[in-house]
């Protein structure tokens, strides 16, 4: 369950990472269940694993953070080497981390709008698509029924060529608007695939 449940909190994470030198690293973490940053500090050398947070933290949180730090960041930083004494310490509250949090959240509610507005603006323009490649399906439609009314009444074959660039035009703002393409020939009754017609 605490497996589980600290997979969750990991994919709520979002972390920069700041290399001072190879052996030591400082990395910012934020906790968005607790809307906690943290500051992990570790040291190859010495092989110490410390952290800071911007505030003080409740005892719930302090374990889940601990847990998350041991069993998800310590690793990757070859903290539990055989042959190598450990040291994992909480260095306290850091106010400076306030500064860091908020810049984060600035960026963070930037980044939401941004992506909010490029989600908005896509979805206007799947609701353009499928409304114009509904408005030339009608038209479509409407321009066969109005060829095969010409056919059942004897018009002259000049006056159903006539048909002819008007549909193509139709046929190609519906392709342009829909993820269905479709062509003239597909869409001509049979007789007038035989030749009876000439379009």
């Amino acid at each position: 369950m605490l497996a589980c449940y600290l997979n969750s909190l990991g994919k709520q994470l979002i972390a920069g990472m700041i290399r001072m030198k190879r052996e030591t690293m400082k990395e910012l973490l934020y906790f968005a269940f607790a809307d906690l940053m943290v500051r992990v500090e570790s040291d190859e050398t010495k092989n110490t694993l410390q952290y800071a947070t911007h505030r003080k933290m409740t005892f719930a949180e302090r374990t889940l953070i601990e847990q998350y730090l041991l069993t998800k960041v310590a690793p990757k930083l070859k903290y539990y080497a055989e042959g190598k004494t450990s040291q994992f310490s909480y260095l306290g509250v850091d106010e400076k981390l306030l500064r860091d949090l908020n810049l984060f959240q600035i960026k963070n509610a930037l980044q939401t709008r941004t992506n909010s507005e490029e989600a908005s603006e896509a979805a206007v323009q799947q609701l353009i698509h499928q409304a114009m490649s509904s408005y030339y399906g009608e038209k479509i439609g409407e321009k066969l029924i109005e060829l095969r009314e010409l056919d059942a009444q004897s018009r002259a074959s000049f006056e159903i060529r006539d048909f002819k660039d008007e549909l193509r035009e139709l046929v190609l703002a519906y392709n342009e608007h829909s993820d269905k393409k479709i062509d003239i020939e597909t869409l001509l009754p049979t007789d007038f695939k035989k030749g009876q017609y000439v379009l």
